[in-house]
């Protein structure tokens, strides 16, 4: 009975997620593993109420432990990997993004292996080294394969702090893959007031697939350059950049988590420090580590010209910085900027 049930639950969650993930055309891998499980749950259901060969157990076996990677494991996984990433435990982020890519082939993992890729470089005070590595990868890689480089050279130079180089790569490079991020840099006004606009007639991204297709970029990479137009005080930009993600994510699947985070770096860079404490408040950001929530807190302090809750913010993120050296110094370059 309990194994009846259990294949039942996993024939009609595969089939739901299944039929999902094809009308919304997320990546073929994830899509035809649900729909086959679906069929394999079922056909296996219909073989035990029918009282079939023991093949149908088997079948039934298969799917059960399918489903559970697929819709239970996977999803646990990726999310530990995340939370292993903020706590700077990066060789046990590396090893469950592996096994993510394998229970839950094209779910986002590219974004999140670039990120770590990211942080151990920056953590190894390779980035100069790293970024001159990738740019000669670049120029051997087939025109389509570009954008990936241009991508993990600017977020290198977010997660090292380096805003204004970030900035200069990404006009430089990125603009010419994103017409959406190109219309920002030629008028940013107008690229927020139709980002505001109603048009039914354009089309609504639903899958992560789709949102990275219709910015031009990994969805993260807009995000991190949303908080470095904002660190650099080109709030225009920033906005414009905030607006357009917002409408291109309305309807998306998973995208909930990353909107809230780009609420968070332009409503601290714009200096809305209430605002910012209320987004830090609510679940979709219980996994952020104290450094950057006292961090976003006392950049927003700052720019709403509280100077001694800023210097008291960055101080207190100090304290649980010990493991970044290059984090460490650009908060308490900060904290000093803040008093003075």
């Amino acid at each position: 009975m309990l194994f009846e049930l259990a294949l039942l639950s996993v024939a009609v969650s595969a089939t739901v997620w299944g039929v999902t993930m094809v009308r919304r055309r997320a990546p073929a891998g994830i899509a035809f593993a649900l729909c086959a499980t679906a069929v394999l749950a079922w056909v296996a259901y219909a073989g035990r109420r029918n009282e079939g060969p023991p093949i149908f157990d088997l079948l039934g076996a298969i799917a059960i432990g399918a489903g559970a990677c697929l819709l239970v494991i996977g999803p646990a996984v990726r999310e530990a990997a995340r939370w292993a990433i903020a706590h700077d435990r990066l060789q046990l982020a590396g090893a469950l993004l592996e096994v993510h890519a394998v229970l839950q082939p094209g779910m986002g993992g590219r974004d999140d292996q670039a990120t770590l890729r990211a942080l151990r470089a920056v953590r190894r005070g390779e980035v100069d080294d790293v970024v001159a590595a990738l740019r000669g990868a670049r120029q051997e890689a087939p025109p389509v394969a570009r954008r990936m480089f241009d991508e993990r050279i600017a977020l290198l130079y977010v997660v090292a702090m380096r805003w204004p180089e970030a900035i200069a790569h990404a006009e430089a490079t990125l603009a010419a893959h994103s017409p959406a991020y190109r219309a920002i840099l030629d008028d940013p006004l107008a690229a927020i007031a139709r980002a505001q606009a109603h048009d039914p007639a354009a089309p609504v991204p639903t899958t992560p697939g789709d949102v990275a297709h219709a910015l031009g970029m990994s969805p993260p990479v807009w995000i991190e350059l949303c908080a470095a137009y904002g660190r650099v005080g080109r709030l225009d930009h920033a906005a414009a950049l905030a607006a357009v993600f917002e409408r291109v994510t309305a309807s998306a699947l998973g995208m909930a988590w990353l909107a809230h985070r780009l609420r968070l770096v332009f409503l601290a860079a714009a200096g809305r420090p209430a605002e910012v404490l209320r987004l830090l408040d609510a679940p979709q950001v219980s996994q952020l580590r104290p450094v950057p929530r006292r961090y976003w807190l006392a950049l927003a302090a700052e720019r709403a010209g509280d100077g001694a809750a800023a210097q008291a913010g960055y101080q207190a993120a100090l304290v649980h910085a010990r493991s970044a050296p290059h984090l460490q110094a650009h908060l308490a370059r900060a904290a000093t900027d803040a008093a003075g």
